[in-house]
């Protein structure tokens, strides 16, 4: 029997009564579609082995990363400054967008900072906000270079460093608090309280961060303080103006009043 279109299914196999049939429409079927099977099967393994190799390759660069991280941190705790400065700098060398390379260029920047060394400590800390693997790192870092600007007497350049890019939530009242400390610095008393308040509104009230907020904003000047200084500047001269000039005799006074 021969088959016709009416009772072919969509794979053409059905309506083959026999099984030399079935093979031979089989052998059709396959000599028109097996090298787009044996296509997607070759890619698909690629695809998977592509996605071991990957995972294997990272797991082992974690691995390594970590144990020369470890390396650091161990001398960090015997006050080793010059094995940080040389474990760090392998680290970044190695593996600078990762993790580990962002904590191993913080503990560079300190082994710097507590030098003296500000230029290496920024240079540091330049470095993870360039190679963050994340943006949270990124904000420590952006955190940490102002704090060097500002010991090195530069808020100005804190405050570039500060507003270059937005940082994530969980560092914005820091952020907004050294903000104000370096509007403090620059004599900008009125945007440091903005700076101070914008932090405060951010901070839970009654917490520690709140409360030291709170005393910052006591201690600025009053707002109106420019402004009673400068009136009472220019009222003085009209007051003497209109006043009788007394002696030193009709005073009791020693000496003549300018």
């Amino acid at each position: 029997m021969v088959p016709t279109d009416s009772n072919q299914g969509e794979n053409g196999l059905e309506g083959y009564g026999t099984d030399s049939e079935q093979i031979e429409a089989l052998r059709n079927w396959w000599q028109k579609n097996g090298r787009y099977v044996t296509t997607g099967l070759v890619i698909a393994a690629l695809v998977v082995a592509g996605w071991l190799l990957w995972n294997y390759w990272q797991d082992r660069q974690a691995s390594a990363a970590a144990g020369l991280y470890a390396t650091v941190v161990l001398a960090e705790q015997k006050g080793d400054v010059n094995a940080i400065v040389k474990n760090a700098h392998a680290l970044i060398g190695e593996y600078p967008g990762t993790a580990y390379g962002a904590l191993a260029a913080f503990a560079l920047a300190r082994a710097e900072f507590v030098q003296q060394h500000y230029d290496k400590a920024q240079s540091a800390l330049r470095h993870v906000i360039n190679n963050a693997p994340d943006r949270g790192f990124a904000s420590i870092a952006r955190l940490r270079l102002a704090r060097v600007q500002m010991q090195q007497g530069d808020p100005k350049e804190a405050l570039a460093t500060l507003d270059k890019s937005k940082f994530a939530e969980a560092f914005s009242v820091s952020a907004a608090t050294l903000r104000g400390a370096a509007y403090q610095a620059l004599g900008r008393v009125a945007d440091a309280r903005n700076a101070w308040r914008a932090a405060q509104s951010m901070s839970e009230p009654g917490s520690s961060r709140y409360q030291l907020l709170a005393m910052r904003l006591a201690g600025l000047p009053a707002a109106d303080a420019d402004l009673t200084t400068k009136k009472v500047v220019h009222a003085a001269p009209v007051q003497s103006a209109t006043q009788p000039r007394t002696t030193a005799a009709g005073s009791g006074a020693s000496g003549a009043t300018p």
